[in-house]
């Protein structure tokens, strides 16, 4: 429900699918898991897809032997890039959702939450 919220138009819930059994022919895969996440969304990807990744370095021969392109990226924010978002939180055109706020001196276990892979939004630290 939280991501029809977010405007997505199918869900697949991973703990019960595999997703390659039920996608197909895509033309774009945007990857933040990495690992086999990353090599089987390769196998969804229409001939000429690509798969963008900011989670690990992408196999591209794998990529090359399944006629498929990668791309691994970095973001490395500017104050015009930082600006342009506030400028959008501000707008309403970017909703953060929070998942959680921990103390400063808690940024262990609040590591340790986002470590588990399941956090629904944004980790917070706050003085």
């Amino acid at each position: 429900e939280f991501l029809r919220e977010l405007g997505a138009d199918e869900v697949i819930d991973y703990n019960t699918t595999r997703f390659e059994d039920v996608v197909s022919d895509l033309d774009a895969v945007i990857d933040c898991v990495g690992g086999d996440v990353l090599d089987r969304s390769l196998h969804v990807l229409k001939p000429g897809g690509i798969a963008v990744t900011m989670a690990a370095r992408p196999d591209s021969e794998l990529a090359e032997s399944l006629g498929v392109r990668v791309a691994l990226i970095f973001v490395r924010p500017d104050a015009v890039q930082l600006q342009g978002l506030a400028d959008m939180v501000a707008d309403g055109r970017l909703v953060v959702h929070v998942a959680q706020t921990f103390p400063l001196a808690e940024a262990k276990q609040a590591h340790l939450n986002q470590d588990t892979g399941h956090v629904r939004g944004k980790v917070v630290l706050i003085p």
